[in-house]
């Protein structure tokens, strides 16, 4: 999925990356994550995410690669993100003319709660899933798996005792498991998000290689 993260320094895991030679950083810029853009489209759920005005700006950069008939936000509370979001500006741009909101709370591991989530799954093209913790990428995979959604980007937040780990295994698993099931997923892993300036860097990496910090700026 070719979109921007609010997130200055990113490590990625991926069986849809195609990393060059064994350089010392082999850097990526996130909208080259993936080669077709014509081969995407349709309906993106994003969960993850809604509880600040802030996040009108991701929402806003998947409605402007003009690909995506529904962007569908899943958060706890519908009424109040439905709130949140119903602004000027994304009236002025045309959002809200994609935007949709669905009740759903994806830390809720109550079996109409991951029902919920599946059934819109199956309707939804690809996936998005901010902000979950490295207990949440197993259930999360499944769920995906279940619903035979063909694209999910999970990111995860890593505590800052953890931030030099390379290895995730739960991560590693979900690639492999995507894989076997023909399906394109990509992980990434990050500091706390913290609030920033607008205008910073980005940039997404292998993850062989440790985040560079342990925070983040939101920097929209």
């Amino acid at each position: 999925l070719s979109f921007l993260l609010s997130l200055s320094h990113l490590e990625a895991f991926s069986n849809n990356f195609r990393f060059g030679s064994n350089s010392v950083r082999n850097v990526k810029n996130l909208n080259m994550v993936v080669d077709d853009l014509g081969s995407i489209g349709g309906e993106v759920l994003i969960t993850g995410i809604g509880n600040v005005d802030e996040d009108e700006f991701m929402l806003n950069l998947l409605h402007e690669q003009e690909i995506w008939n529904s962007v569908k936000l899943g958060y706890p509370d519908a009424t109040e993100a439905r709130k949140r979001f119903l602004s000027r500006t994304a009236r002025y741009s045309g959002l809200l003319n994609i935007l949709d909101f669905i009740e759903m709370d994806v830390n809720n591991s109550d079996e109409k709660e991951e029902d919920a989530l599946k059934e819109t799954l199956k309707s939804s093209n690809a996936w998005i899933a901010f902000n979950l913790t490295q207990a949440d990428i197993p259930r999360m995979t499944s769920v995906a798996l279940e619903s035979d959604i063909s694209r999910v980007i999970f990111t995860m937040h890593l505590p800052s005792v953890d931030i030099n780990n390379t290895a995730i295994p739960e991560l590693e698993a979900a690639v492999t498991e995507f894989e076997k099931a023909g399906k394109v997923f990509t992980g990434i892993r990050h500091g706390e998000i913290i609030t920033g300036d607008e205008d910073n860097a980005y940039e997404i990496v292998n993850a062989t290689i440790p985040c560079m910090e342990p925070m983040v700026e939101r920097g929209v």
